[in-house]
């Protein structure tokens, strides 16, 4: 929305208002900044790593099902690329291998590592179980029934050998004739319709480079 704003006006005192609003914040901003640079500054000569700060105040504003999420793909990663032990969770299913827990007691515990999103299934001892957290964060479990598969379809024919054309009925001069016109027609050398063995197929190739006035498909195969 525009408007038209004269000299001394309530519309011309008001945009004055909100640029030196404007400039005060600025001000201020610049001032925080300096703040927050001192400060970090001292906690440097106490001692404190700067990184780490930084990282503390990054954790402090995250909720924590996106911190746990966070947590485990950084491990599940560092892991991978061999730059830390095994993540928490095979840790803890280590350690739940060796004791001797009832299938409810094992569930129990599974629920513990429910993802913020998603979901896992477990097989310990009867139907499987699907873990994970409803809309609230809260875990649970509940049976997990086995979608059917589908039925397996026939594989689709090898493509290795070439679908069958139709052959010309003519005589090896008309093969020839043939490879004239497949090259006037602008049509590629590969649709040469007849097969392999087939001496028309020599006559086609070879009428097809007289007619391209090259023999760049070299002798008749």
């Amino acid at each position: 929305m525009s408007m038209s704003i004269g000299h001394n006006t309530i519309q011309g005192r008001r945009l004055l208002e909100i640029v030196e609003q404007m400039e005060a914040y600025n001000a201020q901003a610049k001032e925080i900044a300096g703040l927050k640079s001192a400060l970090m500054a001292a906690a440097k000569s106490e001692g404190f790593h700067s990184g780490g700060i930084r990282y503390l105040i990054k954790v402090r504003t995250m909720k924590p099902h996106d911190r746990e999420e966070a947590d485990s793909i950084r491990d599940s990663y560092l892991c991978a690329i061999g730059m830390a032990d095994e993540p928490p969770l095979f840790r803890l299913m280590g350690a739940l291998a060796e004791d001797a827990l009832t299938r409810e007691a094992l569930i129990e515990k599974f629920k513990e590592l429910a993802p913020p999103q998603g979901d896992f299934i477990i097989r310990v001892g009867g139907e499987p179980v699907r873990i994970f957290r409803d809309i609230n964060g809260c875990a649970k479990a509940e049976p997990y029934v086995e979608k059917p598969r589908p039925a397996e379809t026939k594989a689709a024919p090898s493509p290795l050998s070439r679908p069958p054309r139709e052959v010309p009925d003519v005589d090896d001069g008309g093969a020839e004739e043939y490879g004239r016109q497949l090259y006037r027609d602008n049509r590629p050398i590969i649709e040469n319709p007849f097969p392999f063995g087939d001496p028309r197929r020599a006559r086609c190739d070879e009428g097809y480079r007289k007619e391209s006035g090259s023999d760049g498909m070299g002798p008749g195969d």
